[in-house]
């Protein structure tokens, strides 16, 4: 995950829980920067309910608020009409602006009912956030049950007399995964217009998506082995209430391609298309060198926001020697949207630079990074991060406005046995 350059990250991880400590420490006190840290959890994933086919899948944290604007904060508060409230008359300095215990935990149980050509589970679960203080400055309480289920199967076929010296291909097998998964959060008891949002746990309001995702995976032999050499991730996703969950969109498109076009070259691009009235929201293009020895991987990418940065961003990560690793990045946004206004202007930029220490069962990171768009944008630090602890379906932040961050949102079809098509 990516963070600041004073955050400090610390986890440990077993085969069914994992725990984790982040804090962030502050050189200067005068920085405007209002996040949840401190921040602790605790995860079980997948941990079995004895005597029943369901599974348990839990996280629960704790975490404190200090809000600290620095610079004048014109976040307004809606009221239940929808309609904005004016600014707060009084903006607080960044040492007098409140602080917040917030308390969350998410419960959910999976029923998971496969063979070999299907696999369907279906979810049910609850949310449960806490606030020591809201805006009005009483401690406030949140309620949010979920449900919704998620199925794939699997489809192959073998082409073993298609064969190409110049694309390296010996033979295709074509794989097809459709999947499905539907969710809807239901008759939450505080909706997120009454929160000033700071993150994904903030903004968990009513939702309901179905999606219809179709996977298309081709397999060929390169130099004695097997590689997946080209991918097409192709999906749709339907919003009953669109006006409340997609900005008017019924329905979103979303694409990835991956072409490893050699063993030293790929070539990549995903993006979101919504129908009216947005059309392309984001749009990425890129292109990954790395030599077949993996001593170094360079990537050049495309980034297109609407109505945000047009980024290129050019990132390397180099092995220096059996323990240790550089990794460079950088960013430079070529035009950047103004709000309330129909023209750009050339946007800042980005650069970090990384020195990763393998330390067996953890990295040890010293980095530097600047930021020519924020007054105090430079800094660095020490982060150090154990090794296995991979992303938890409740730790996925929303990327856009069409993905969802409540849990059990996220699915990866599981291969089960393959059918002939």
């Amino acid at each position: 995950r990516r963070m600041g350059p004073d955050t400090k990250w610390f986890g440990l991880t077993r085969p069914n829980w994992a725990a984790t400590l982040t804090a962030k420490f502050h050189v200067n006190d005068f920085q405007g920067e209002s996040t949840y840290l401190p921040r602790a959890a605790f995860y079980i994933i997948g941990e079995p309910v004895r005597g029943t086919p369901l599974t348990w899948t839990s996280k629960t944290e704790a975490a404190v608020l200090k809000w600290k604007p620095g610079e004048p904060d014109n976040r307004r508060q809606i009221d239940s009409d929808g309609e904005l409230l004016p600014p707060p008359p009084h903006i607080p300095k960044p040492d007098d602006g409140p602080t917040t215990l917030r308390f969350d935990t998410v419960q959910q149980l999976d029923l998971p009912i496969k063979n070999d050509y299907f696999k369907l589970v279906p979810f049910a679960g609850v949310r449960f956030t806490a606030w020591s203080q809201h805006v009005d400055g009483h401690g406030i309480a949140r309620f949010a049950p979920f449900a919704g289920f998620r199925a794939s199967t699997q489809f192959a076929r073998a082409y073993p007399n298609v064969r190409s010296s110049l694309l390296g291909i010996d033979g295709i097998r074509h794989i097809v995964i459709p999947e499905i998964r539907a969710y809807a959060v239901k008759e939450t008891t505080q909706h997120a217009s009454e929160f000033i949002q700071h993150d994904a746990v903030d903004s968990f309001d009513d939702y309901e998506i179905v999606a219809l995702r179709l996977r298309n995976l081709l397999e060929t032999h390169r130099n004695g082995r097997v590689v997946e050499f080209f991918t097409a991730d192709l999906e749709a996703r339907l919003f009953r209430r669109a006006d409340r969950d997609n900005a008017g969109s019924g329905v979103s498109f979303l694409h990835r391609i991956r072409w490893r076009a050699t063993e030293a070259l790929t070539f990549t691009t995903d993006g979101e298309f919504a129908s009216e009235p947005e059309g392309y929201i984001r749009l990425n293009t890129g292109l990954e060198i790395h030599p077949p020895d993996k001593r170094f991987l360079l990537v050049l990418q495309d980034r297109y926001i609407r109505k945000g940065p047009h980024t290129l961003i050019a990132s390397l990560k180099a092995g220096l020697s059996a323990n240790w690793m550089v990794v460079v990045d950088v960013r430079q946004d070529i035009a950047k949207y103004q709000p309330g206004t129909p023209d750009t202007q050339k946007g800042d930029t980005q650069f970090a630079l990384s020195f990763i220490r393998d330390c067996h069962d953890y990295d040890v990171t010293f980095f530097f990074s600047r930021d020519t768009g924020k007054r105090e944008g430079g800094g660095f630090g020490i982060s150090l991060s154990p090794h296995g602890l991979g992303s938890s379906l409740f730790d996925r932040r929303r990327t856009s406005r069409f993905e969802s961050t409540a849990p059990g949102s996220e699915f990866a079809g599981e291969r089960t046995s393959v059918l002939p098509y």
